[in-house]
């Protein structure tokens, strides 16, 4: 691993133990628990079938690529993933996915692909049933 790598992965993990979460990521039904990352927001502008623009936020997280492991082997976020965060006694819900269908669900923030941006929105969840 380069010296640049090397600095940028201690940079990413300082940032994280000040200003970090840590949520359990979903793949297929496995769980990843305690991936720290730095959680961030980024907007996408989609346009509807009449061409009228809608700007979206996203949810991001950049983590380090090294820490989504399955049975030791490293994964890539994918559409379909979910990610679980408890903060402050609250549980929120995200769904792994970009709002233009055609862009993958991450970026690599990095050229060797060490830290990646995982996009994600929050799953609403169902409303409670009146009585």
């Amino acid at each position: 691993m380069s010296q640049r790598t090397q600095a940028l992965l201690v940079a990413h993990d300082a940032a994280c133990n000040a200003q970090g979460v840590t949520f359990t990521y979903y793949q297929d039904g496995v769980a990843i628990p305690d991936v720290l990352a730095l959680p961030g927001k980024s907007e996408h502008e989609t346009f509807d079938k009449v061409g009228l623009a809608t700007n979206v936020e996203i949810q991001d997280w950049i983590v380090r690529a090294d820490r989504l492991l399955v049975n030791g082997v490293q994964i890539t976020p994918k559409r379909g993933d979910s990610i679980v965060l408890v903060y402050e006694d609250v549980t929120t819900h995200f769904a792994v996915h970009h709002p233009d269908g055609n862009r993958a669900p991450f970026k690599r923030c990095d050229a060797h692909g060490v830290l990646l941006r995982i996009h994600s929105m929050v799953i609403e969840p169902d409303p409670e049933p009146e009585e």
